[in-house]
């Protein structure tokens, strides 16, 4: 029996996977570099040329019912 690896050690989380699911995406805060509140995410552009397409670009809601903002 070999030894584990830190992929058994380590329980799997958004923040120890490779990736993200768009769900874990859509609706989470967005926060400037203070660490406040700005938004919220609305939609998540990607580029479509590899098997797991890298986040493009983010749309952000600044507030309840106003447009997004790239």
């Amino acid at each position: 029996m070999s030894a584990p690896t830190i992929a058994d050690t380590v329980p799997e989380t958004p923040a120890t996977r490779p990736y993200l699911r768009l769900t874990e995406l859509l609706g989470a805060p967005v926060r400037d570099a203070d660490g406040a509140r700005v938004g919220r995410i609305a939609d998540v552009a990607v580029r479509l040329d590899d098997t797991f397409p890298p986040v493009a670009a983010l749309l952000v809601c600044p507030r309840r019912g106003a447009e997004p903002v790239v």
